[in-house]
């Protein structure tokens, strides 16, 4: 049964998406999947893959319980859990770098969050990066990498519990916290 919430792809289209918006209105061409057939565009451009789908941030993760009671029938409980993945860009030329740096800080804004956040994503400001310059032949290409945490959620698809028949209860009452011969009281209600 396959989880609810973004898969890799999501993420990818989510991170694209800040990126061509944050980034001052970048083209599909600028902004490509790391793993793209074909020839790569003119300098500069962007290259974004995510990788390392993982549990929790920072390798801890406790699964959390939703129920759903308010359905009217029986109740329903789907297990959620964090989930962390590295989105990696790849900035091809100067500029490319620049775009990404000015990405990064554009994450704070109202409107980056609330479309990541309508994705199902959240993108951690304040990436590493490693600049590097390539020799290829005779001219000399700048390269930097920048990998960004992403953080998602993923859910169970809800399962149907069996209600209760019964709830028993015993309630002890003491007089004081020695008192050796608490009152106790049992219950039991029918539902």
């Amino acid at each position: 049964m396959p989880l609810i919430g973004p898969d890799d792809a999501a993420i990818l289209q989510a991170a694209r998406a800040w990126l061509k918006g944050a980034g001052g209105g970048l083209t599909d061409e600028q902004v490509i999947p790391l793993d793209a057939d074909g020839p790569r565009p003119a300098i500069p451009y962007l290259a974004v893959g995510v990788f390392a789908d993982r549990p929790g941030t920072g390798g801890v993760s406790i699964p959390g319980v939703v129920d759903d009671l308010d359905g009217g029938g029986d109740p329903r409980r789907a297990i959620t859990m964090r989930r962390a993945a590295t989105v990696t860009v790849q900035a091809i030329g100067r500029e490319a770098a620049r775009w990404v740096r000015e990405s990064d800080l554009r994450l704070g804004l109202d409107s980056v969050v609330g479309a990541l956040e309508a994705a199902g994503v959240v993108i951690v400001p304040g990436a590493s990066s490693s600049p590097n310059v390539v020799n290829r032949g005779v001219d000399r290409e700048f390269r930097a990498v920048f990998d960004f945490e992403a953080r998602y959620r993923v859910a169970t698809e809800p399962e149907t519990l069996t209600a209760a028949a019964e709830v028993a209860s015993t309630l002890e009452l003491r007089q004081r916290d020695e008192d050796p011969d608490p009152l106790l009281v049992a219950t039991t209600i029918d539902l």
